[in-house]
């Protein structure tokens, strides 16, 4: 494995506790109890934190799922982009919720997304993307019911950010929340904020930056939600820069970040035949599949360049997803092959069993 490779691996798969706490949605008490209890183990102990591997929690959401989060009735959502209008919702509905054991907080809704805050808009027949409603600001109880306000935020000294702490005043002194006593700095100046009450009313923070990277502006989407998937679309109009793809790809990994399958297909008509197009009926002919089911769809190849160029793209897009594979003729020649036929799938060896479907003759494996 290229040092790079290995470097975006650790990064994306070995957690620390506050990490783990955050994937979990839980505090770091409730974190050392379960630890304890031996049913998610760490993979080393260093000083006053603990390494975890991502499979593993992963796997521990999927055995504990029904306990971690608990909420199965809909939200009480405002659908509010207004502030004033979330804090006359927040009034009016905050006492439907018993004892509140977390609050999450973003300045972005791609992280409230990445968390699954989100509800899909109403199924209209006959159509398959779904648009999404997602808020900035959560209040879950003890029971699992969840408030979600999408006019309240973080992140910078602004009136959504205003908003959010005011709301943060009333529990502490409604709800005797003893949050730290910098909790208005933190709104504030964070991206992501995630509070946890402990059993002693104590409240944890985890606070941090966005997971996008925000270098490049060139790497725009619109999230949708598709056959019970998470989807990101690029925009084919705005992604017109050299090198689009890549930068998307990069901008977004903590959407997909462990790519099992990516699918090519020659040319638009083709992507169009498979039900790959947004409502504008825009095309989408690379489609990378991570291991958590969600999909990011790029319309790369629908750029009129040479195939010596497709063939550069496609090896690019395959690297930045982890895909390893012999540089040789053999892989330029199998490319040049791909990209005038029919569909293509490719999947690394290391795929998880799990993920893989049942091998076609148009699949190949690296």
């Amino acid at each position: 494995m290229k040092s790079n490779d290995l470097r975006q691996y650790i990064r994306t798969n070995i957690l620390t506790s506050t990490e783990t706490c955050e994937l979990l949605q839980i505090s770091r008490q409730r974190l050392s109890t379960i630890v304890k209890s031996g049913t998610l183990d760490p993979i080393k102990n260093v000083a006053q934190t603990s390494i975890f591997l991502r499979a593993d929690v992963e796997d521990y959401i999927g055995r504990a799922r029904p306990k971690l989060f608990l909420g199965n009735s809909p939200p009480l959502y405002d659908y509010s982009s207004y502030t004033n209008r979330s804090l006359k919702f927040f009034e009016d509905n905050i006492h439907s919720l018993s004892k509140v054991s977390s609050i999450f907080i973003y300045f972005d809704q791609m992280d409230a997304l990445l968390n699954n805050f989100f509800q899909p808009a109403e199924d209209y027949k006959g159509v398959l993307l779904r648009g999404l409603h997602i808020p900035h600001l959560i209040i879950r109880d003890i029971n699992g019911q969840e408030l979600w306000l999408g006019g309240c935020r973080c992140g910078y000294g602004g009136v959504g950010p205003s908003g959010s702490v005011e709301i943060l005043r009333y529990l502490n002194a409604n709800f005797n929340l003893k949050f730290p006593q910098n909790y208005e700095d933190i709104v504030y100046s964070n991206r992501v904020v995630n509070f946890f009450v402990n059993d002693d009313d104590t409240v944890d923070v985890i606070s941090r930056d966005s997971f996008l990277d925000s270098s490049d502006d060139n790497g725009y989407v619109s999230a949708y939600y598709h056959t019970n998937r998470l989807v990101l679309l690029q925009d084919p109009i705005r992604s017109v820069k050299g090198d689009a793809e890549k930068k998307l790809i990069t901008k977004y990994h903590a959407f997909i970040p462990n790519p099992v399958e990516v699918f090519f297909f020659p040319n638009a008509n083709i992507a169009k035949e498979a039900g790959y197009t947004d409502l504008s009926q825009n095309a989408y002919n690379v489609i990378i599949i991570d291991s958590s089911g969600r999909e990011l769809w790029l319309s790369s190849l629908n750029i009129s360049i040479n195939n010596s160029r497709k063939q550069d793209t496609v090896q690019e897009i395959l690297e930045l997803c982890g895909f390893a594979f012999e540089e040789d003729d053999r892989f330029i020649q199998k490319v040049s092959e791909w990209l005038s036929s029919a569909l293509r799938l490719v999947r690394p060896i290391s795929a998880p069993s799990r993920y893989v479907k049942k091998t076609s003759k148009n699949e190949h494996d690296f």
